[in-house]
Order: C-alpha cells, then sequence, then structure tokens
C-alpha cells in the first residue's frame, strides 16, 4: 500500500506545482511592471 499512496502524493505535489507556477510568474512580471514604472 505504501507504493500508490506515494505515487498520488507524487500527483497531489505535480498538480499543486503546476497551480503555483503560473501565481508565480504572473507575481513576479507585476513585480517587473512596477519597477519599471518606479524607474
Amino acid at each position: 500500500m505504501p507504493i500508490p499512496s506515494q505515487v498520488s502524493l507524487k500527483r497531489e505535489k505535480g498538480v499543486e506545482t503546476e497551480r503555483a507556477a503560473p501565481k508565480k510568474r504572473k507575481f513576479q512580471g507585476e513585480e517587473t511592471v512596477q519597477t519599471t514604472n518606479s524607474l
């Protein structure tokens, strides 16, 4: 049973990473825009 649970955990982590990546990119993009405007 530990093997299937590890697989499901990896899948959940993968989903979380995919969800977090776009948010992080968007946030970095906003930071870049703010820095450019302040300059």
